[in-house]
């Protein structure tokens, strides 16, 4: 009787065995599902890339880490294993460690790792392959270090050696970088201490903050414009978009010069004197935008408060309006200046560095 029951037994557990490979013989070859390619995309329904996520810093001649990866969505339409790749561009190369699985009828997000060193400063395009469509996506590697915000949190950081370094354009003689330096000078101005930074072309720029939200400026940089140094506010970060302030009246002397027509005239004259007449001006600034994102040569940031500013010249009505186009400055939150635009002056400079105490 028990040599019949566990017959039983033994003949009941196969039929289940059976049962379950046959429930799995949709899947089953040698390996089973894992030795069955998935069929997949990187394009989205309109056929067009979808996200392709850089992280990491990548700087010349410097191997890379396990910080440097790129995180690439795929959508899969039928199940089995996949693997995702890519070229080799400048020295470097994105893998996967090993082939994963997937059901059919989702979207993945796939992180893909780095490998090798730079080779080469500048934006290189790679591409990542899945199947026969690939997308592409860009790798932009610095000669610098990677940037090292403030362990202030405000937008003007000022600690004794800080520096930032800029794309600029703002004189064709001086070079097509220029770095800032925050110096131990202290510049007394009406009784206020405006810390000085220092350029490498010799150029200050002297700045204060209330530990409240006013950030002040002491210009000096217009003087060949305009015959005189000023401070004003350049940024309250309490404020909101659409938010202004104007500066007192100031009088000035605009530097202007007559052409050998003896007409005031615009850049492309040729210049034979040089007048300089008074006028009264003052500044408006304008929160034009606030808390947003903006991409870097390096990488993209948040946070960031856009200052519109505009030089108002009265006339002999007392009637202010605006005689230049306007400049722009983006301040990003424990970074400091990370922008400044100036139409007027054809004028750009943009942060490509910074190293914050």
């Amino acid at each position: 009787m028990k040599k019949k029951f566990f017959g039983n037994i033994y003949l009941l557990t196969a039929l289940v065995l059976l049962t379950i490979m046959a429930c799995q013989k949709d899947y089953s070859y040698e390996g089973g599902i894992l030795d069955t390619k998935a069929s997949g995309t990187l394009l989205d329904a309109n056929g067009n890339c979808q996200d392709v996520t850089i992280k990491g810093y990548y700087l010349k001649d410097t191997l890379v880490t396990a910080k440097n990866y790129i995180v690439v969505k795929a959508t899969f339409s039928s199940a089995g294993n996949y693997k995702l790749r890519s070229d080799t561009v400048n020295g470097v190369w994105f893998t996967m460690k090993d082939s994963l699985f997937t059901y059919g009828g989702v979207t993945q997000s796939i992180t893909l790792k780095a490998n090798g060193k730079p080779k080469a400063i500048g934006t290189f395009t790679n591409k990542v392959y899945l199947l026969n469509n690939f997308c592409l996506f860009n790798i932009i590697v610095s000669p610098y270090k990677s940037p090292v915000s403030a362990t202030e949190t405000d937008y003007l950081p000022m600690a004794l050696d800080s520096k930032w370094v800029y794309d600029t354009n703002n004189n064709p003689n001086t070079k097509d970088t220029v770095r800032f330096v925050v110096t131990n000078r202290i510049f007394n101005f009406n009784g206020t201490p405006y810390t000085q930074f220092i350029s490498n072309n010799k150029d200050t720029s002297s700045y204060w903050k209330d530990g409240k939200g006013k950030y002040f400026s002491y210009v000096t940089n217009l003087r060949s414009s305009f015959g005189t140094t000023f401070e004003y506010k350049c940024l309250d970060d309490r404020l909101n978009v659409g938010d202004s302030w104007i500066t007192p009246d100031m009088s000035v002397n605009i530097k202007l010069k007559k052409d050998s027509a003896g007409k005031y005239n615009g850049k492309d004259s040729i210049f034979k004197v040089t007048y300089y007449v008074p006028a009264i001006i003052s500044i408006r600034c304008t929160i034009d935008q606030k808390n947003i994102s903006y991409k870097l040569p390096i990488q993209s940031l948040d946070s960031i408060i856009v200052v519109k500013e505009e030089i108002l010249l009265k006339d002999k009505n007392n009637n202010a309006s605006s005689f230049l186009k306007p400049a722009y400055q983006y301040y990003a939150k424990g970074v400091g200046l990370v922008l400044y635009t100036n139409e007027s002056l054809l004028s750009v400079r943009k942060a490509r560095y910074w190293e914050l105490k």
